[in-house]
């Protein structure tokens, strides 16, 4: 049987073509997966940005209802003790504690419109908390929610009709020999700034429509010159340019 003579032309491919295929290859993978990383981690930090920015609205949209809400209604703690409408700080890590009208979640609990509520922050944890009733019983317990993380400093300031002055602290001093100023007197106004991680410094400054003693406005939730959520439309506040 006669066979055929091996040719060196035929055949499959030589080492060195398969090695330089197979470098190619491989440099077309690292640079397609590169792309792919690229692609996927700017996604993420996408999504993760849009959620960080939804986190300080929402932060910012509970505390201008708040605040906007207040009314001048003080209380009794679980003691018995007369504390503030309104007042700046509190127990422990307490920044911030009111009494707001117009609460559909007080409705529903069936405490009516008023509700107390406390802001704290804690761990760089901002939370609210929303108590079911007003005066307190010793086992009254707020329930609470984190609003914002990675909160590094909270500074509040308020405004007070007294020749229109911001403070650092609420009631003002000037009242406290009052002991029924001090518990119903509210502030003009109140600016709050937060340095939060990775963001910076932001400010807001809201009015306070039920005024100087816990008066309720006379339209239906903002002040005139403001549109709420912490908006200001031409009013100019001491200091603001």
């Amino acid at each position: 049987m006669a066979t055929s003579a091996f040719n060196p032309k035929q055949g499959g491919f030589t080492l060195l073509e398969l090695l330089i295929a197979m470098t190619i290859f491989a440099i077309l993978s690292t640079m397609a997966y590169s792309a792919l990383r690229n692609v996927l981690e700017t996604r993420n930090h996408a999504e993760a940005q849009a959620d960080r920015l939804g986190q300080m609205q929402m932060a910012f949209l509970y505390l201008g209802r708040d605040i906007e809400e207040t009314l001048g209604r003080d209380i009794r703690d679980s003691y018995g003790s007369s504390i503030p409408a309104f007042r700046a700080g509190g127990q422990g890590t307490t920044v911030l504690e009111l009494t707001r009208t117009g609460s559909r979640a007080g409705m529903a609990m069936g405490t009516g419109t008023l509700q107390r509520i406390a802001y704290k922050l804690q761990d760089e944890k901002l939370s609210r908390l929303a108590w079911r009733v007003l005066d307190q019983a010793p086992d009254s317990q707020p329930m609470e929610n984190v609003l914002l993380e990675k909160v590094k400093k909270f500074d509040i300031r308020y405004l007070n009709d007294q020749g229109m002055q911001w403070m650092y602290y609420w009631p003002p001093q000037d009242i406290q020999n009052t002991p029924q100023k001090a518990l119903t007197k509210l502030p003009m106004a109140v600016e709050l700034t937060l340095e939060i991680a990775e963001v910076g410094k932001i400010r807001r400054v809201f009015r306070v429509p039920s005024g100087e003693y816990g008066r309720p406005a006379k339209d239906s939730q903002a002040a005139p010159g403001t549109s709420g959520g912490g908006v200001n439309n031409g009013f100019k506040f001491p200091g603001q340019l």
